[in-house]
């Protein structure tokens, strides 16, 4: 079977165009983790960069020295994280009881510590990084 030149010149013009345009792009998409899952393999997440998916506390933000902390929970069990030492200017009383996604290093079995907080904004999520 002869194939026509245009044909293999347009198959491989598409092919680069796939491969440039998929490049950088990760194999598989980032899933947000929640915390009763976190909490039930806390040896598969400690020291590992994970994307907590649960409800800010109400009432459980505390001002230290070295930033906020404050509780986020699992929305359908009783799991909880402390995440400790968040320095961004997000106002977090306004969160109080909704959902937010915390990027970060679980540094014990029960403990977060923030690099960045995504907040729902309108049905989508805006990111606020904290370095």
């Amino acid at each position: 079977m002869k194939i026509n030149k245009k044909y293999l010149i347009g198959i491989i013009v598409i092919t680069i165009a796939l491969i440039i345009g998929l490049w950088g792009a990760p194999i598989s998409m980032d899933r947000y983790t929640d915390i009763s899952e976190i909490t039930e393999n806390p040896d598969r997440y400690i020291d590992q960069s994970v994307q907590a998916d649960g409800i800010l506390k109400n009432d459980s933000i505390e001002n230290t020295d070295t930033g906020r902390n404050f509780i986020i929970t699992d929305s359908n069990t009783e799991d909880q994280l402390h995440v400790k030492g968040y320095t961004g200017s997000l106002n977090l009383q306004s969160l109080e009881g909704d959902r937010i996604i915390v990027n970060g290093i679980l540094i014990s079995e029960d403990t977060i510590e923030p690099k960045e907080i995504l907040t729902p904004c309108r049905d989508t999520y805006t990111s606020t990084t904290t370095y």
